[in-house]
């Protein structure tokens, strides 16, 4: 509970839970966990969930800030509006230029490779914003950090967070007795359902895939992220036992399940050296 207060003074203060509890963190995020550890800690006391529910709603804010006017084929800060007019949300830093706390690296990244420096440094901040800083789900080769394009892609690990906080906002303004409100955020949650099955399943692969927004394609990447939709229940019983299957078959080494398949070098991939070695072991 102390935890869930610091994490609400953060909101209250700044608008919303910022990657490390430092100045230089003030442009990103942390991925919107907040409505799972208020769930977990105060789902069964109306009373004291209501407490919160201006947080999540401040939260909520700060994910879809521009949404309004975000045309079609387009984003704005963390919103992105497809073709069909459906709305989901990417990974995104408020800041330029290399992270503080990587300066070196991200500084060495860019100009050894060449890269346009606004570019690449918003596709680097976002992707720490992501926590999966890095992996291959942000790399156009599936293998290279400097092909690494986070702003371009609908995540679905993201926005299955964010189809639950709309949800748990509406359960609020229910219990609250404001139901026009809670309509509206359960309106929201539907629609974001549907947009992550459309666009975030990939039917030939049979799993739930990241999205790059700018190309209309799925990133071909399958990822740990896949099972997001399966314990928010966004996914139906086939597409779920079509997730499981695969986790079970490509993912789950005898440590555990890994969070990709591609080897990397990067942090969060596993390393066949370490797998060796476990296996052995």
């Amino acid at each position: 509970m102390n935890m869930l207060d610091n994490f609400s003074f953060l909101i209250d203060t700044i608008g919303f839970i910022p990657n490390g509890n430092r100045a230089y963190y003030l442009g990103r995020s942390q991925p919107p966990f907040y409505s799972l550890t208020l769930t977990a800690l105060a789902s069964e006391d109306r009373d004291q969930y209501l407490l919160y529910l201006p947080l999540l709603v401040k939260e909520y804010s700060f994910w879809m800030k521009g949404a309004k006017d975000v045309a079609p084929n387009s984003a704005s800060n963390r919103v992105v509006r497809l073709e069909d007019g459906s709305i989901l949300n990417r990974y995104w830093d408020d800041l330029n230029g290399p992270r503080p706390e990587s300066y070196k690296e991200d500084f060495e990244l860019v100009e050894d490779n060449g890269l346009n420096e606004e570019v690449a440094y918003k596709h680097l901040r976002a992707g720490a914003e992501s926590g999966w800083d890095y992996s291959s789900r942000w790399f156009d080769d599936a293998k290279n950090l400097e092909t690494i394009r986070t702003t371009d892609i609908l995540p679905v690990d993201l926005n299955a967070l964010l189809y639950h906080l709309e949800v748990k906002i509406a359960q609020g303004y229910n219990w609250s007795g404001n139901l026009d409100s809670a309509k509206y955020y359960l309106d929201l949650a539907s629609q974001r359902k549907e947009a992550i099955n459309n666009h975030l399943w990939d039917e030939q692969e049979g799993f739930y895939i990241d999205y790059n927004f700018l190309e209309n394609r799925p990133t071909g990447i399958h990822s740990l992220a896949a099972a997001y939709p399966l314990y928010f229940q966004l996914a139906d019983k086939a597409r779920a036992k079509k997730v499981s299957e695969k986790l079970l078959k490509s993912f789950m080494l005898k440590g555990g399940l890994v969070n990709t398949l591609n080897e990397t070098g990067e942090q969060w991939v596993y390393s066949m050296k370490d797998w060796t070695l476990l296996k052995d072991g």
